[in-house]
C-alpha cells in the first residue's frame, strides 16, 4: 500500500496517485539482517519489495536459499532472461565468461543512454553474483534453477516495478 508514498519520496516532482494509507506495513531491514528478520518476524507468503533492480532480488534469493529460507522471485521471465544472457557469450568456460561479461559492462557503461547503462550494470552485477557462487557452468545452471525455483509457502521477492498490482494480494 505504501509503494506510491515511497515512489513519491524518491521522485517528489513526479507525483504518483495512489492510496495514502492502507493495511500493511512498510519496514526497512538491513540486508545482512534480512534472513534473521524473516525467520523471526515476517510471515511466509508476504511479498518483499527489495529494490528497483533485478541484481538485488537475485542476490537476496541466493542468500535466503543458502540459509534455507524458502522464497520465489516474482518474475516469470527473469529465469529465462538470466540463462539467455549467460548463453549469449557462447562459452561455458567461467573465466572466459567472466571476462566477456566484464567487457560487456565496460562498453555498456560508456553508453550515452543512461537507462541502457543502468540495465547493463544490473545484468552484470547479478551475473557476477551468480558466478561467484559456482565452480563450473553446470553448477551455474543448477544455481539459476534453484534460485528461481518456486516455493509457494515462501516469501515472494520482487522489484518495485514488478510489485505493481500486488497491493491487493
Amino acid at each position: 500500500p505504501f509503494i506510491c508514498e515511497l515512489g513519491n519520496a524518491l521522485r517528489p516532482f513526479g507525483i504518483i496517485k495512489g492510496p495514502n494509507q492502507g493495511p500493511g506495513e512498510h519496514q526497512s531491514v538491513e540486508y545482512n539482517d534480512l534472513a534473521k528478520f524473516l525467520v523471526e518476524k515476517a510471515k511466509p507468503g508476504n511479498t518483499l519489495i527489495i529494490s528497483r533492480t533485478n541484481a538485488a532480488i537475485i542476490s537476496c534469493a541466493i542468500m535466503l536459499n543458502k540459509k534455507q529460507v524458502p522464497c520465489r522471485i516474482v518474475d516469470r521471465e527473469l529465469h529465462e532472461e538470466v540463462l539467455k544472457f549467460f548463453k549469449s557469450f557462447q562459452t561455458t568456460n567461467l573465466p572466459k565468461l567472466r571476462s566477456r561479461i566484464q567487457e560487456y559492462l565496460t562498453r555498456g557503461l560508456r553508453s550515452r543512454n543512461e537507462m541502457w547503462a543502468q540495465m547493463v550494470e544490473d545484468k552484470c552485477q547479478y551475473s557476477f553474483e551468480l558466478l561467484d557462487q559456482v565452480a563450473n557452468f553446470t553448477e551455474l545452471e543448477e544455481l539459476i534453477k534453484e534460485t528461481f525455483e518456486v516455493h509457494d509457502e515462501g516469501y515472494a521477492l520482487c522489484t518495485i516495478h514488478k510489485s505493481k498490482g500486488l497491493e491487493a494480494t
